[in-house]
C-alpha cells in the first residue's frame, strides 16, 4: 500500500525544523558530480527554508573543503564549519553558500537526520546565502529566505 503524498508531506513538515541537518544520498539529476564512477553520493544537507506549501525544502551542503577550480567568488561564499561545534562532522568542513539545493519532503525523508545548527551559525548561514551576489531572488523568496 503506498502512503499517499499529502501524509508524507505533512509527517516530514511536522518534524523538519529550519537549521536541521540531513544525510541524504544525490544524484548528477539533483545538481552534483558523483565521484568515482558512483552513480549518488551522499551529502549533509542544511535545511534553510520551506516553499509555501511546506513540502520542498531548501537547503544548502557541507562540502569537506573548498575546491580551488571554483572562482574566487565562489570559493569567498564557503563558510567555516567547526567538528569541535557539531559532533555529526567528523572533520571541519565548509558550508557552500553559492547555491541552494531544493529537496521533496519524500527525498528528505530516507536521509537521515544528524544535528541542528546553532541559532548563531544558522544567522549567518541565511546573511552569506542571501549576500551571495549571484542569489537568485525568486530562490531567496521561495524559501522564505528574504
Amino acid at each position: 500500500m503506498d502512503i499517499p503524498q499529502t501524509l508524507i508531506d505533512k509527517a516530514v513538515s511536522d518534524e523538519v525544523r529550519l537549521g536541521d541537518v540531513y544525510k541524504i544520498e544525490l544524484s548528477k539529476a539533483d545538481g552534483i558530480i558523483p565521484k568515482n564512477g558512483y552513480d549518488t553520493r551522499d551529502k549533509f544537507f542544511v535545511v534553510l527554508g520551506f516553499d509555501e506549501q511546506g513540502n520542498v525544502y531548501g537547503g544548502i551542503l557541507f562540502n569537506s573543503k573548498i575546491n580551488q577550480n571554483l572562482p574566487t567568488l565562489i570559493k569567498d561564499y564557503h563558510m567555516p564549519i567547526s567538528a569541535k561545534v557539531y559532533p555529526f562532522l567528523s572533520h571541519d568542513s565548509f558550508l557552500n553558500c553559492t547555491k541552494i539545493f531544493s529537496l521533496t519532503s519524500t527525498h528528505l525523508m530516507k536521509g537521515e537526520k544528524l544535528g541542528t545548527i546553532n541559532t548563531t551559525d544558522f544567522e549567518l548561514i541565511c546573511s552569506t546565502v542571501c549576500s551571495y551576489p549571484n542569489a537568485v531572488p525568486r530562490e531567496l523568496k521561495r524559501f522564505g529566505l528574504i
